[in-house]
């Protein structure tokens, strides 16, 4: 990431985000953002959002970390790609979640939007976790 693009997310994620997130590693190919966010019913969760080298250029990766383990409304551990739930993988114990479609990605989307996307899903895990239906039904209109 350029000092200039460090400095606009930067200075966005303070305004939305303040004293609840931290850019780790940025010197390396491991950088990633862990940010706290919290869900309507008051529950928080922690994301790593993975940063390339070449980010913006590449669309980074989502992975939920705290809590950990999630589970599926049968108490069943969410692992590997699922479409039904939207996750693309497992980092560990760590889930990824799709938060943009390849093709829709492009390099002025900020890590906010990255977040909010992330967000919405956590929003429908919940929804999930309610109702035991899967992640898919709250996030397709």
């Amino acid at each position: 990431m350029t000092p200039r693009r460090f400095n606009i997310e930067n200075a966005i994620l303070n305004r939305y985000f303040p004293r609840k997130f931290r850019f780790v590693d940025l010197d390396s190919e491991d950088a990633y953002l862990d940010v706290g966010v919290k869900t309507q019913s008051g529950k928080v969760y922690r994301l790593k959002i993975t940063l390339a080298q070449d980010y913006p250029n590449s669309m980074p990766e989502v992975y939920i970390t705290y809590p950990l383990p999630l589970y599926n409304k049968k108490g069943k551990k969410l692992s590997g790609a699922n479409h039904d739930m939207h996750t693309l993988g497992n980092d560990g114990d760590n889930i990824q979640v799709c938060h943009y479609k390849s093709e829709n990605w492009h390099n002025d989307v900020t890590l906010y939007r990255v977040i909010l996307k992330a967000r919405i899903w956590l929003e429908a895990y919940e929804g999930h976790l309610r109702t035991g239906k899967k992640i898919d039904n709250f996030l397709t209109s």
